[in-house]
């Protein structure tokens, strides 16, 4: 059995300005924090500090996020450290709340974009997959056909650009959009 390692760093003290600052939020935040759970971005020195605020509170709803994958398992005291994967899959729960400290909002921000390039990539290929299905439901629609109609070619064809007269050729340009994707 592999053994858990604790990542805390020693906090011993912190200022009483920041103290009474965490206290303020959490009472004004006092709604959210009684139904959702905390992620705390950040298994570092600030993020151990967050979680002994939390613990003198009596707050114990959290679990720490790294982009370090050798503390993944690890745990900050008694809270686990898990993958920005795994808090992603957690926040679609939609019962959990992600606490930043500034240190980490660049590392945050290149995370989002990550996040984006990944999701754009999907509704890609989602919309991929469902213009094959079409295109498949239209071939098999018409595979038996003796007559060809307008219907028939609308269906098949976005629109037609005819472009202008070249006057030493005298022919012109003609390009067609298809609705459907080529199946090979």
């Amino acid at each position: 059995m592999e053994q858990k390692i604790n990542f805390a760093w020693p906090v011993t003290s912190s200022s009483k300005e920041e103290y009474v600052a965490f206290c303020e939020w959490m009472t004004a935040h006092k709604t959210m924090l009684e139904s959702n759970e905390i992620a705390i971005w950040g298994a570092g020195i600030r993020g151990t500090e967050f979680s002994l605020f939390f613990k003198r509170t009596n707050y114990t709803k959290i679990f720490f996020v790294d982009s370090n994958k050798e503390k993944w398992g690890g745990y900050i005291n008694e809270f686990p450290i898990v993958s920005p994967d795994t808090m992603r899959e957690k926040i679609q729960t939609g019962k959990v709340k992600i606490l930043i400290s500034a240190e980490n909002s660049k590392e945050i921000e290149e995370y989002k974009k990550r996040i984006k390039v990944i999701n754009d990539e999907l509704l890609n290929i989602k919309t991929n997959e469902e213009k094959v299905q079409t295109s498949k439901k239209v071939f098999e629609k018409y595979k038996h056909i003796d007559k060809l109609t307008k219907e028939i070619v609308d269906e098949f064809i976005e629109q037609v650009l005819i472009g202008e007269i070249n006057p030493e050729t005298n022919t012109r340009d003609i390009e067609i959009e298809f609705n459907l994707i080529r199946l090979d």
